[in-house]
């Protein structure tokens, strides 16, 4: 109902459709451009509840507001996606303030939101179940095969999902060793021969920097895949690549940055995304 409704979503540049709704098991997240208006999704929602007799949980709606400050700062100040909207967004729904961060999904999103903030709960539980497994006082394989678990199968996800700020990979890394050797000092053997295959002399030991890169490349291969079933973040990240491209290069020319000989500049200031 929701796509066949007059609501606008946004349109992406290549992309075979609308993004107006993305679902998956109970979890809806819903795509409105600022031309949108709230009270007509708020309708088609009813709707469909007395006709599926099903209801959506309003206390947990969230509202981000994407665009400028100056807009972003307006949808909170008015509640109101813009100035023809009649009925105002309810006072129990939560529109996100800059710097606010809220779940989908198992990952966190919001403005301006530091990337340290997904890691936090996960670094604490980590620390709390090696603890646990250290007063077992297990031997170097059996350390090795806990970080496996621990450290390697609770950042696995979330990696894939947000990446890993380097702070947080250097600290990994630091805990890796640490719980390793059970104690914080001078090690014994180089970190990197531990890290190596048994068969080339070393332990196997989880190498958080190399499974970081590993999954970059898997978000690389989707990039990459240019057929009709296209991830749809992909075409968001051409069109926002190829606008902060030299100007003198045509638009249209502009395919895919890994397949062409053009750049775009990365350095700090630049409005590209750190993860593009």
């Amino acid at each position: 109902m929701i796509r066949s409704s007059t609501l606008q979503g946004f349109n992406i540049p290549g992309a075979p459709q609308k993004l107006i709704v993305k679902m998956f098991a109970d979890d809806t997240t819903i795509y409105l451009s600022e031309k949108d208006d709230y009270n007509i999704l708020m309708h088609v929602l009813n709707k469909w509840c007395k006709g599926s007799r099903a209801k959506f949980n309003i206390e947990k709606t969230v509202v981000i507001p994407i665009g400028s400050e100056e807009y972003r700062a307006e949808v909170r100040e008015t509640k109101k996606i813009n100035a023809n909207q009649i009925i105002p967004i309810e006072d129990d729904i939560d529109i996100l303030m800059d710097n606010e961060s809220t779940r989908i999904l198992g990952g966190r999103t919001g403005n301006k939101m530091h990337a340290d903030v997904p890691w936090a709960p996960v670094l604490e539980k980590i620390d709390k179940a090696l603890a646990q497994w250290n007063r077992l006082n297990p031997t170097m394989d059996g350390r090795k095969i806990i970080i496996q678990w621990i450290i390697g199968g609770m950042t696995q996800f979330l990696t894939t999902v947000q990446g890993m700020p380097e702070q947080i990979e250097k600290r990994l890394e630091k805990r890796i060793c640490t719980f390793l050797w059970n104690h914080d000092g001078v090690t014994r053997v180089n970190m990197k021969t531990l890290q190596t295959h048994k068969l080339n002399g070393g332990k196997g030991v989880l190498n958080i920097v190399a499974r970081n890169e590993a999954i970059e490349l898997m978000w690389v291969k989707t990039y990459l895949n240019l057929s009709g079933s296209r991830a749809t973040w992909a075409h968001v990240a051409d069109e926002l690549i190829n606008r902060r491209t030299n100007k003198t290069i045509e638009h249209l020319a502009k395919i895919n940055i890994f397949l062409q000989g053009w750049s775009v500049p990365t350095s700090k200031g630049t409005e590209l995304p750190e993860d593009l």
